[in-house]
């Protein structure tokens, strides 16, 4: 698989992990708890946020080496 074929998938994961998020965002609007959107402990949307964090890191990772190519 390209690197260029990598990047397009990953950025479609990333679309599709905002869209989650947002959407288990919208469940904390209905019914709080401390699964969905905690402060003291990660919840949900915390995790998902970071998951967001790690594939775009894992993006800019493979720009570099296309750039590199």
């Amino acid at each position: 698989m390209k690197l260029e074929e990598i990047l397009e998938e990953a950025t479609q994961a990333l679309n599709m992990v905002y869209r989650v998020r947002d959407t288990v965002g919208n469940l904390d609007d209905i019914y709080e708890t401390e699964y969905i959107d905690h402060r003291q402990t990660p919840g949900a949307y915390q995790h998902l946020t970071n998951a967001i964090a790690m594939v775009e890191l894992f993006m800019c990772d493979v720009e570099g080496e296309i750039e590199n190519e």
